[in-house]
């Protein structure tokens, strides 16, 4: 079975988590516009870093 890429699951998870945007930035020590350019399909190519760092914030609390 193949795994979704990391960039889908991420935005998935950012998609579903009901905190707002804000919330994510300070927790996950993201821009906010970064986050809301992300989300909304903005960023063509993301770095790999900042992708891990969002997906590791929304998988722990998605977890808890």
């Amino acid at each position: 079975m193949e795994q979704a890429p990391l960039l889908e699951k991420t935005l998935t998870l950012l998609r579903k988590c009901d905190l707002p945007m804000n919330e994510i930035a300070t927790k996950s020590n993201l821009g906010v516009e970064w986050l809301k350019k992300l989300k909304g399909g903005s960023i063509p190519d993301p770095s790999v870093r900042r992708i891990q760092t969002l997906h590791d914030f929304l998988s722990k609390r998605e977890l808890a």
